[in-house]
C-alpha cells in the first residue's frame, strides 16, 4: 500500500496531471493553467493538545493556482489527497487540513502586519486588519480503487445520530471525494494529459473483458513509462515493461505477454491436476488389491503410502 501511495503522490504532484484532475473532475472546464501553478509547502504544523510541542501534518500535494474567469484573476490554494484504501475519518481529516491552511495564512498576515506596524490598537490582538484577505482552499480526495467508496463524505456522516432539532446548528463539512467506481468515462476521456489513461485502466481493472481489449488499444502502445508503471503497481499486474529512449513503453506488448503467461500457467495447472488424479486413482486401485490379498484396510493404506509418498490419505 505504501508503494501505491508514493507513486500516486509523485504523479499528482506534476503540474499537468494536477491541473487535469481539477479541471476535468471538479470544475469540468479548463480553469487551471498548469504553467501558472506554484508549489506550496505541504507541511503544516499545529500544537498538540497534550503538550506545547508541535506535531507535523502533511498534505499529499498542495499548490497555489490562479483562476482567470470573466477577465478576473482569483488566487486559490488547491490540495489533493490520494487514497489506495478507504479512510473512514476522511471528512474530519480534510477539514483539519483546510483549517490549518487558513491558520497558516492568518499567521503569515499577522507576522507581516506586526512587523510593518500597520495595525490599529483594536486590530493588534488578532493581527488581522479589516482590509486583510485570505485565499480560499479547495481539497479533493482521489480513491484509486475500482471498488465503491463506502466511507463518509461529509462531517455529518461521521456522527452516530444527529437529532433534527440540532442538525441545522451543527456545521457540516463536505469533502470532494472522487472514486474511480463513480467517475464517468466522459470526464476521464476529456483529460488532456496521459493521466487519463491511468484513471481509465484502473477504473476497469477488475473487468477482465475490458482489460483484454486494452491489449489491442493503440493508446496504450506508446505510454509514458511512469503511467504504465503506475498501472502495473496500482492494478497489481505482473507485467514486464521496457522503457524506450524517449521514456515511453508499449503496454500492449506487456499485456500480451501476460496473456501468454496466464495460458502457460493454466496449462501447467491442468497437467498437474491430471497427474494427481491419475496417482490418486492408482493408489485406490492398489489399496483395493491389497485388501483382496488379505491385508487390513489400515495395512493396505500404509503400504500404499510408501509407494505414493507425495499423496495424503483420502
Amino acid at each position: 500500500m505504501a508503494k501505491k501511495d508514493v507513486i500516486t503522490k509523485l504523479l499528482t504532484k506534476q503540474n499537468d496531471y494536477f491541473a487535469d484532475i481539477f479541471n476535468h473532475l471538479l470544475f469540468h472546464k479548463d480553469l487551471i493553467d498548469p504553467d501558472k501553478l506554484s508549489e506550496k509547502d505541504a507541511e503544516q504544523l499545529f500544537p498538540k493538545i497534550d503538550s506545547q510541542k508541535e506535531k507535523e501534518l502533511y498534505r499529499d500535494v498542495f499548490k497555489k493556482a490562479v483562476i482567470k474567469y470573466d477577465d478576473k484573476n482569483t488566487y486559490v490554494l488547491l490540495g489533493i489527497e490520494n487514497q489506495s484504501e478507504i479512510a473512514y475519518n476522511m471528512p474530519a481529516r480534510v477539514m483539519l487540513y483546510d483549517a490549518l491552511s487558513y491558520r497558516q495564512q492568518l499567521q503569515q498576515i499577522k507576522y507581516k502586519n506586526r512587523k510593518n506596524n500597520t495595525l490599529s490598537s483594536a486590530e493588534w490582538l488578532s493581527g488581522f486588519s479589516k482590509a486583510d484577505r485570505i485565499l480560499p482552499v479547495i481539497s479533493l480526495v482521489i480513491y484509486w480503487s475500482p471498488k465503491a467508496w463506502d466511507g463518509p463524505r461529509c462531517l455529518h456522516d461521521m456522527f452516530d445520530q444527529l437529532h433534527p432539532l440540532i442538525s441545522e446548528y451543527v456545521s457540516n463539512y463536505h469533502v470532494n471525494i472522487f472514486s474511480l467506481h463513480e467517475i464517468p468515462l466522459s470526464s476521464i476521456s476529456s483529460m488532456k494529459s496521459d493521466i487519463g489513461l491511468l484513471f481509465e485502466f484502473l477504473k476497469y481493472s477488475n473487468d477482465m473483458a475490458k482489460v483484454r481489449q486494452y491489449r489491442k488499444d493503440k493508446r496504450f502502445s506508446n505510454v509514458p513509462f511512469e503511467i504504465a508503471d503506475a498501472i502495473r503497481i496500482m492494478a497489481d499486474m505482473k507485467i514486464e515493461l521496457r522503457k524506450d529512449q524517449e521514456g515511453n513503453t508499449d503496454m500492449c506488448e506487456g499485456l500480451r505477454l501476460l496473456r501468454e503467461q496466464d495460458k502457460a500457467e493454466a496449462r501447467a495447472e491442468a497437467l498437474i491436476e491430471g497427474r494427481i488424479e491419475a496417482k490418486n486413482e492408482s493408489r485406490m486401485i492398489f489399496v483395493e488389491y491389497l485388501i483382496k490379498q488379505g491385508k487390513s484396510k489400515a495395512e493396505a493404506i500404509k503400504e500404499a503410502d510408501k509407494i505414493f509418498p507425495l499423496l495424503k490419505q483420502a
